[in-house]
């Protein structure tokens, strides 16, 4: 019997990991977003390109309502839709529809540079938009990137999790920053009620793993 489960742990294990790398990663260790759009996402929110986990503020009902919900927010945030000749960074922006969601609310001389590591989502962003500025980076070189620019703001929408120094990337965006710009970043980070036990250590191992995100960067 105990030979048994060990085998089927060995088996369980391997499914896991071979479905993981095969199906949700690509190379350099990348999660590919448009497999889990495709699987999990457009399976409770038809036709939602949105890659956010939402404010799930009264009343929000859909995964696609909260995930609105935290774009306008970062938008209020950012105190970009009085402001004119803007230059804003979004970092991490994958398939580009919050920056065209905000792009409707601002002046029409604010110009938006939205970046992300997948080219996938960043195709697929050229094809919906023009008006904005689309291409592909890694944000861990985005100051190298864009050494000879600096941004009113910097915006980064539930990304940042995925770095694997989340603190050179915020020390890359305050060189990229003007002295009087913004940094607007909503990111996911454990619940301050976490409690450590063997389940909880699993799931969040799982839950990581599927991810992309780097053990340092669960806090």
């Amino acid at each position: 019997m105990f030979r048994q489960c060990i085998l089927l742990c060995v088996l369980l294990t391997c499914i896991y990991t071979i479905g993981v790398h095969r199906y949700f990663r690509k190379h350099n260790d990348v999660i590919s977003y448009n497999v889990f759009l495709k699987c999990f996402i457009h399976a409770v929110s038809n036709h939602n390109y949105y890659m956010n986990y939402g404010l799930w503020t009264e009343g929000v009902s859909t995964l696609e309502e909260a995930n609105l919900q935290l774009v306008k927010f970062v938008f209020r945030k950012s105190e970009m839709a009085d402001q004119s000749n803007l230059n804003i960074l979004d970092i991490g922006c994958g398939y580009g529809v919050q920056d065209m969601e905000w792009l409707k609310h601002m002046d029409t001389t604010n110009r938006i540079t939205a970046v992300d590591i997948s080219e996938e989502q960043i195709y697929s962003a050229m094809k919906k938009n023009t008006a904005i500025c689309f291409d592909i980076c890694d944000a861990s070189y985005i100051e190298l990137k864009y050494k000879n620019q600096t941004f009113d703001r910097i915006l980064s929408l539930e990304s940042a999790f995925h770095y694997p120094e989340r603190t050179l990337f915020f020390k890359q965006v305050n060189h990229l920053l003007k002295d009087n710009g913004k940094f607007i970043i909503t990111d996911i980070m454990l619940n301050p009620s976490y409690k450590t036990n063997r389940i909880t250590k699993l799931c969040l191992y799982i839950f990581a793993d599927v991810l992309c995100i780097p053990a340092k960067n669960l806090i």
